[in-house]
């Protein structure tokens, strides 16, 4: 290899270094951020909810972490400085944190409309960069950012205190955490899922439609609200079938996974989701029913934490480490057995890599994060 090459090949591997520890960065202060408002929460120094709490830990956590998994899983590209990268989405984030530690209000809203201008950026950003040739897997990303928008809307309605379509609180604050949560962190599972099939020239036209629905059906979930309750009822049934759904299939594909840390999590996502399912079925039931066998309260408890602490923390946390792994760890062709998931899911090839194709996988860089 000519020296000028070992020197590009050395600079890349520098700089992809230098992303990697400023994700970490971010990541844990965010994580920091948020542990100490709970503390304060716990100790009753500030009027925090855990509806509240869930919130503000998608944009100091989930976000940037979903971020930088949207940006393994396509191509993207940006020579803004370091401080351009930072200096938005940090002061959006905070501003948000601040907006949730402020009562109703104006002031509230004022704090909360520089994270809904980031989260338009990024899907304005996201237009403008987004491929020519069309996949699966970059729709079911776009409307992944879509949601993100969509919750932060609402966030900035329930800090203004607003009541659109007579709803009252929390289902307004509900709403945004619905958006951050249920619709962009599972598109971000789904989309990963998926681009994991593709990899590995795994054909599996069920899967397809079962993760297009899985991101589609969040948007059902909302209208259902306003339009009908027993639209609510299919759509969140239905919402619950295809979580369900994904989470046998995490089981089934966690075992080759080449980095242990990802079948733990993966696995623990789908543990997660597991038992937050049977609050949101009860929850479903309840409602249609008239029955108070579950309350909003008791579903933040449980549905909320395990579904954001868990299924989606897990699993984009699953995600990344795995396809990182697989840009590391070089190619080797094996021969791997035909499992059910496989008759399930694949209609055509039935043979795959164990490794990912290096060429074939984007830099470990959050540039959707970092570039704004």
């Amino acid at each position: 290899m000519p020296k000028r090459w070992e020197a590009a090949v050395s600079a890349k591997l520098v700089s992809r270094r230098q992303e990697e520890l400023w994700m970490g960065a971010i990541v844990l202060s965010g994580a920091s951020a948020w542990a100490a408002m709970a503390t304060m929460a716990g100790l009753r120094r500030v009027q925090i909810s855990i509806i509240e709490l869930l919130f503000s830990f998608a944009p100091l956590v989930i976000v940037p972490l979903g971020l930088e998994l949207a940006g393994r899983l396509e191509r993207a590209g940006s020579g803004r400085t370091y401080s351009l990268r930072l200096v938005l989405p940090i002061a959006a984030t905070a501003a948000a944190c601040l907006a949730v530690l402020l009562r109703p209000g104006h002031a509230a809203a004022w704090f909360g409309v520089p994270w809904v201008v980031y989260c338009a950026c990024l899907v304005c950003e996201r237009g403008r960069r987004r491929n020519r040739t069309w996949s699966l897997t970059s729709f079911i990303l776009d409307i992944a950012y879509v949601d993100l928008a969509i919750g932060a809307v609402w966030f900035v309605i329930s800090r203004a205190g607003l009541r659109p379509f007579g709803f009252q609180e929390p289902i307004i604050l509900l709403t945004a955490v619905h958006f951050h949560y249920s619709g962009y962190g599972t598109a971000l599972v789904a989309a990963a899922t998926l681009k994991w099939f593709e990899m590995h020239g795994l054909r599996s036209q069920p899967l397809r439609w079962l993760l297009l629905l899985l991101a589609l059906l969040p948007f059902a979930v909302a209208a259902g609200f306003v339009l009908s309750p027993a639209l609510r009822f299919l759509a969140a049934l239905l919402f619950v079938a295809c979580l369900g759904a994904l989470t046998r299939t995490l089981l089934s594909i966690s075992s080759d996974m080449q980095n242990w840390h990802a079948r733990l999590y993966l696995r623990l996502a789908a543990g997660t989701v597991a038992a937050s399912l049977a609050f949101a079925g009860m929850y479903a039931v309840s409602e249609c029913f008239g029955k108070g066998w579950i309350t909003i309260a008791r579903m933040a408890n449980t549905h909320g934490v395990l579904n954001s602490l868990g299924f989606v923390l897990f699993g984009i946390s699953g995600w990344l480490i795995e396809l990182y792994a697989s840009v590391s760890t070089p190619t080797k062709r094996t021969t791997v057995p035909r499992r059910k998931d496989e008759v399930l899911f694949s209609g055509g090839a039935r043979e795959h890599f164990s490794g990912i194709d290096p060429s074939s996988v984007p830099e470990f860089v959050a540039r959707d994060f970092y570039d704004r």
